[in-house]
């Protein structure tokens, strides 16, 4: 019916109240369906986050398997990239170049813009940490040409990248 609820209603408040940063409850996870878990398990991993990456890497990867049980691409392919995050943080910068790369491949062949998109966003920061800021700037600037030559109504992506352009602008006083 029209009034019942969305399955992932908790889910999608709870990721609503931790960008406002506020205190999100997620009761018992146990009880939600298995996209709201990954979203859950997501969320508590970025909360909790405290230099860990290690810790960090092996929760998300659980995230990912869940993903992967219930044929969601999308989040499995996420799960990689924060799983380079954390390599990246924990200077291991070409295993997470080769995950981005790799996430990256996967996403152009099946049409995931906005996975290619954050992709592409890990790796220019990636790109930033490591001083190439010329191979930076190529990448933040094909996809601000990317998602506004596709129209991509999703407005943070083109926000995250538009900020790294001034970031590497201040930077390299361009």
């Amino acid at each position: 019916t029209l009034d019942a609820d969305l399955p992932e209603k908790d889910a999608i408040i709870a990721v609503r109240d931790y960008l406002a940063g506020k205190v999100y409850s997620n009761g018992n996870i146990e009880e939600y369906s298995p996209l709201s878990k990954i979203i859950f398990l997501i969320l508590q991993e970025f909360s909790m986050l405290k230099d860990d990456f290690k810790r960090f890497a092996q929760n998300i990867y659980q995230a990912k398997l869940l993903a992967l049980e219930i044929n969601q691409r999308e989040f499995e392919l996420f799960c990689d990239l924060l799983i380079g995050f954390a390599y990246s943080r924990k200077g291991l910068y070409d295993k997470a170049e080769y995950i981005y790369n790799d996430v990256l491949d996967i996403a152009e062949q099946s049409a995931m813009f906005n996975i290619m998109l954050i992709a592409k966003y890990f790796i220019s920061k990636l790109k930033i940490e490591t001083s190439k800021y010329e191979e930076a700037l190529l990448v933040v600037n094909d996809s601000l040409s990317a998602i506004s030559k596709y129209g991509n109504a999703a407005k943070i992506l083109y926000a995250l990248f538009e900020n790294q352009y001034i970031q590497l602008a201040q930077t390299q006083q361009l």
